[in-house]
């Protein structure tokens, strides 16, 4: 084992023959290899002693201790660094909640920030010294630095002001990065985390939070969307066999109708109510903006899913035509062939009326 650990440290001296970053001398570098040489060998003769050894003969207990720290506080440095953004798919009254604000023992230490004019009166930003939290009106929100446990009671806070009551099923939708600070402002896919410039001021850094914030709730809205959209599919899953076996006679015309009003509520919703693709006012007054949204809305595939989205309801709608247009056509001939019948019928009362009159 002596020899093993001499060879693992002087491996780690062939690889010091390059300077470091950090002095940028060799010499210090080779003193330095050197110096862990010792420690390893005197770490080794202390693991021989005895005294709390493990199966190899090392005293990891302080090791062990080392790791877990280092553990909690990379997970503390990383719940710091984090973004979520949480909603239930209702909508929520932003000015009641700002008025009552105060009351929430949760946003005492937080301040409301004036967001610009092009941001428009959907969302609210609140700051406070170490984290943000923008409310959007469609009932998302988004948290910059809250730990993931504080969640959850931003979400029943919002569910007081929702604008829709009565709800009897209640879900969520979540989205997650991170971000750190860097040289420019970008978006690493790979990574999932957004990178923000340290030379901006804190008004572009809350222009800069904004824009990530907006994404990430179409990205919450937009997956309610498609949950919606997925338990419509369902609800026509019939429809298809039915035609295949030619028994569509006991379709009800009143189920094609309301049918056919929730597809185009959720064609309305998703392609014009809530501008899921549209490039906010704020791009367009900040050029800055543009990439980090581009970046975004690509890396939320947001275009992709709407395009899928369309798609589906494109053919469900034509699925729907075809059943409404066959029962027009069943209708149309039902009212053809009393048409008929009552002409008969006017037909043989006339001949009656002129073979009595002839015999009469």
């Amino acid at each position: 084992e002596y020899k093993s650990y001499l060879r693992l440290a002087c491996s780690l001296s062939c690889v010091a023959e390059l300077p470091c970053s950090t002095c940028k001398n060799l010499n210090t570098c080779k003193t330095t290899c050197r110096s862990y040489i010792t420690v390893t060998i005197r770490w080794w003769r202390v693991g021989m002693r005895g005294r709390g050894r493990n199966d190899e003969g090392l005293n990891l207990g302080r090791t062990d201790s080392f790791k877990r720290s280092v553990s909690q506080k990379t997970k503390d440095h990383t719940e710091r660094m984090c973004i979520y953004a949480i909603g239930t798919g209702i909508p929520c009254d932003l000015q009641h909640l700002t008025k009552n604000l105060s009351r929430h023992e949760f946003f005492h230490n937080y301040n409301v920030r004036r967001l610009p004019p092009a941001a428009g009166d959907s969302c609210v930003h609140l700051s406070s010294n170490q984290s943000d939290v923008f409310i959007f009106g469609n009932g998302c929100a988004v948290t910059w630095s809250i730990p993931q446990s504080h969640i959850q009671q931003i979400n029943l806070i919002l569910s007081l002001y929702q604008m829709e009551v009565g709800q009897s099923e209640r879900r969520e939708e979540r989205e997650r990065l991170t971000y750190d600070l860097a040289s420019e402002t970008s978006l690493v896919g790979e990574q999932s985390k957004i990178l923000i410039s340290d030379g901006l001021t804190r008004e572009s850094r809350d222009l800069v939070m904004f824009t990530v914030s907006k994404e990430l709730s179409n990205s919450v809205i937009l997956a309610f969307c498609e949950s919606e959209l997925e338990q419509f599919i369902k609800g026509l899953d019939f429809l298809p066999q039915r035609l295949k076996e030619g028994k569509t006679g006991d379709i009800d015309m009143e189920f094609l109708l309301k049918s056919l009003g929730k597809l185009h509520e959720l064609r309305y919703l998703i392609n014009l109510k809530l501008e899921l693709l549209d490039v906010p006012d704020v791009c367009w007054d900040n050029d800055f903006l543009d990439p980090l949204y581009n970046q975004m809305k690509e890396y939320l595939e947001l275009e992709v899913r709407v395009k899928y989205c369309n798609d589906k309801l494109t053919y469900c709608n034509d699925l729907i035509h075809l059943l409404k247009d066959r029962d027009d056509v069943i209708r149309g001939h039902r009212l053809e062939k009393i048409i008929i019948i009552l002409i008969s019928l006017e037909i043989v009362i006339e001949l009656l009326k002129m073979l009595f009159e002839y015999f009469s």
